[in-house]
């Protein structure tokens, strides 16, 4: 993702942290000013990665499908879990191309719950998609 923001000291450097664009509304609202909404908002501002292009960033991308079908990435690691509760887990890298499944490595428990408090505890029914 590329965003520019005038009269920003940090334009042109590269930042690492994983980010999606359900978090370009929160941050446009923050960088314009708005107050903030009655509803609580999914994504998350991105201002402290403009303020500092290392900040420390403990959220993940989120990609859903559907209920209950999602997968998160950060940094190296990609996390998916299906609705009937399997899970995948990528370390991208030293697998690019997710042929080795690490969810069922005990060492890899760590790394799991990290993603797992991530998951939605709430899902809104599909108001589209293929099957309208």
């Amino acid at each position: 993702m590329l965003i520019r923001l005038p009269g920003r000291r940090h334009a042109g450097r590269t930042c690492d942290a994983t980010v999606g664009l359900i978090d370009i509304f929160p941050t446009l609202r923050a960088a314009c000013g708005l107050p903030s909404p009655v509803q609580s908002l999914d994504g998350n501002d991105l201002t402290p990665l403009f303020v500092d292009p290392t900040a420390q960033w403990e959220f993940p991308g989120i990609t859903t499908y559907g209920e209950g079908r999602f997968s998160l990435r950060m940094g190296q690691w990609r996390y998916i879990q299906y609705p009937d509760g399997r899970e995948e887990l990528y370390d991208h890298r030293r697998d690019h191309h997710e042929f080795d499944n690490l969810a069922t490595d005990s060492k890899m428990e760590k790394i799991r719950a990290r993603f797992r408090k991530f998951i939605p505890s709430k899902w809104m029914p599909s108001t589209g998609g293929r099957k309208g």
